[in-house]
């Protein structure tokens, strides 16, 4: 009799759940693109004997092997890579010399930095922001990538030594020490110094470099202290974006220049070879282990455990709506963006620096940038208006709320009224008509009409010319399900599923992949899809691996500026009766086993035995799976 009274009990608890799960099953959360994590040194990695710095990634080599940390992409190195004699990270990118003599690169390849020459004769790399370079054992350089400073312009002729590059501008040395400097040169930091080096080093206006005796010498901007060279002997000397790293000959680390982030701050401690990045700093200690300090990116792509109804993405910060209507928040919180409110919620949405969610009697919380609205960055965009509201969507700096009567309304920069650098009407929305669903942009807004008639406004309309109007607001004829605001640019789905894009549509993001899809994402300069069987696409900018989608199947998308995010499917190894739905169904069959098993189909904990933990499984998941 107690045994018949538990397993009532437990149905009536399992019943309950099942009647207040959300139709869309949740899963959990994954991310990618812009992230950080670039001083999040991997535990126990040693052996270490060289090591560089990106914008927002290291990377390291040990007995000939890579290893990476910071934003994925270009961190991740390619799995046929081999051993490596050396490695330079660019901006986004990374260069890698293998131990056969020949290149290999990863990462944004925006202006074709990671399409690596071909050959098997180099002896050095070096890599810029956006730019890559390479010496061969014959002294011939090499240069690929972005040169709109003619940062890879042609060396043909010259026979170096060594070479190096800045953030614009790349530096050489001959035999004799004498020094080649070319590309950007705003403040001489591409000037020749007259000096024999041994080592030169370029951050983004300034150059510095190391003599035979030890002594350093530096030229070009100082408006950091970034030249101000201490008077002491080095063994290495490198350039960061407004700071400069230097080894001294007795072990230790010491910085100067810019240190708005900690970059020139180093720990204690005896090092053998240091590192760095645009605004992070690194060094090997003499037992091979690694030391990194300095910004540390806002890690909004790294998406906490938990499972999630839906993730929304915000430039620099991410907020998601927990399975039990809870908000979780990470990344960027200076605006205060990410202290979520405590309640229940339906919805979620995330701006550029605010954040919105809707409760369950239709009410809306807003945080972030905007609770007032004096300029700045700060345009009311956290100012609700009266109403009932059934869904939210952030733009930029401005807010759109669907009201559960079909209407819409708009507040934050863009208002009628407004002019300036931010506003652009995308927030005088459509006074007339009912509505779906709602999506906001950088400058501009879309709704879905319940004719399946899309309506944007803001930047981008008819008769505009210059940035930021590039027709993101001119809307193709059709009808539509689905709609959503890039930076400058629409994407949405026709109501047979496929894909179109309108607005600037630059490389590949004016053509969409073929197929159907049930969900689009707009991010800052690429999109989203979702297709029927779960699987993602994304096409567009790549810079920071936002268009590198992860395997599996997901229920829901967002994007933002640089990254992407998905809901996961389900485990559907609860769905026990194979009736798609994780149900009611699925928790009997478990009640009717309770006890010690082994290897069988209900014991999803795998702990042995059919128990609590294993009901505990399937009431997560509810849903169809």
């Amino acid at each position: 009799m107690r045994r018949v009274r538990q397993l009532i009990s437990l149905l009536s608890l399992a019943l309950t759940l099942s009647l207040t799960a959300r139709a869309l099953a949740a899963g959990s959360g994954v991310g990618w693109g812009d992230n950080g994590g670039q001083i999040n040194v991997p535990v126990g990695l040693s052996g270490v004997t060289s090591i560089s710095g990106g914008n927002q990634h290291s990377v390291a080599l040990r007995s000939g092997t890579v290893i990476g940390w910071g934003n994925a992409f270009p961190s991740t190195p390619p799995a046929d890579l081999g051993t490596c004699s050396a490695l330079a990270a660019g901006g986004f990118h990374t260069v890698a010399l293998r131990s056969n003599g020949s290149l290999a690169a990863w990462g944004d390849n925006t202006y074709g930095q990671t399409t690596v020459p071909a050959g098997t004769s180099y002896a050095r790399i070096a890599a810029g922001l956006y730019h890559s370079l390479a010496l061969t054992s014959a002294g011939a350089c090499t240069g690929w990538g972005n040169n709109g400073d003619g940062q890879v312009a042609s060396q043909a002729g010259q026979v170096l030594a060594f070479v190096a590059a800045g953030e614009y501008h790349s530096l050489a040395l001959y035999s004799n020490g004498a020094f080649r400097g070319w590309g950007y040169n705003s403040h001489g930091q591409a000037s020749n110094p007259g000096i024999p080096l041994i080592s030169v080093s370029g951050g983004y206006q300034h150059t510095v470099g190391l003599r035979s005796n030890g002594a350093v010498i530096c030229w070009g901007n100082n408006n950091y202290g970034q030249c101000n060279t201490p008077a002491v002997l080095f063994a290495q000397v490198l350039a960061g974006r407004n700071h400069t790293v230097g080894l001294m000959t007795n072990g230790s680390v010491t910085c100067w220049g810019d240190n708005t982030n900690g970059q020139s701050s180093p720990p204690g401690g005896s090092f053998s070879r240091i590192g760095v990045g645009t605004f992070h700093s690194l060094a090997v200690r003499t037992d091979g282990t690694v030391a990194a300090w300095g910004y540390n990116g806002n890690l909004q792509s790294t998406t906490p455990n938990g499972i999630f109804w839906e993730i929304a993405a915000g430039w620099f910060h991410t907020v998601a709506l927990r399975q039990d209507g809870l908000l979780q928040a990470w990344g960027f919180n200076g605006y205060g963006q990410a202290s979520v409110p405590s309640g229940v919620f339906e919805q979620v949405s995330a701006g550029a620096y605010h954040s919105l969610a809707v409760r369950g009697n239709g009410t809306v919380a807003a945080w972030g940038l905007g609770t007032t609205n004096f300029g700045d960055g700060a345009y009311g965009q956290c100012i609700v208006p009266a109403g009932a509201f059934r869904q939210v969507a952030a733009g930029a700096y401005h807010s759109i709320g669907l009201k559960t009567d079909g209407t819409i309304a708009c507040w934050g920069a863009g208002k009628t009224g407004q002019s300036g650098a931010v506003h652009f009407g995308q927030s005088v929305g459509p006074t007339t008509g009912t509505f779906t669903q709602i999506s906001g942009g950088l400058y501009h807004s879309a709704a879905v009409r319940t004719d399946g008639i899309v309506n944007c406004w803001g930047a981008g309309k008819t008769g505009q010319s210059g940035e930021p109007h590039y027709g993101q607001s001119i809307v193709p004829a059709g009808a539509y399900t689905d709609a959503s605001a890039g930076f400058y640019f629409t994407a949405a789905l026709r109501s047979n599923g496929t894909a179109a894009v309108w607005g600037s549509t630059a490389g590949s993001l004016g053509t969409p992949p073929s197929g159907t899809f049930t969900l689009i994402a707009a991010g800052g300069y690429h999109a989203v899809a979702l297709r029927p069987d779960g699987t993602i696409t994304a096409w567009g900018d790549n810079g920071f691996g936002q268009s590198e989608v992860p395997s599996g199947t997901f229920t829901r998308i967002s994007a933002s500026w640089k990254n992407s995010y998905a809901v996961m499917t389900p485990f559907c190894g609860a769905d026990l009766d194979g009736s798609s739905t994780i149900d009611m169904g699925d928790v009997a069959l478990i009640l009717l086993d309770f006890g010690p098993c082994s290897r069988c189909a209900a014991d999803l904990d795998a702990s042995g035995t059919i128990d609590m933990g294993d009901v505990a499984l399937v009431l997560l998941d509810f849903g169809p799976c």
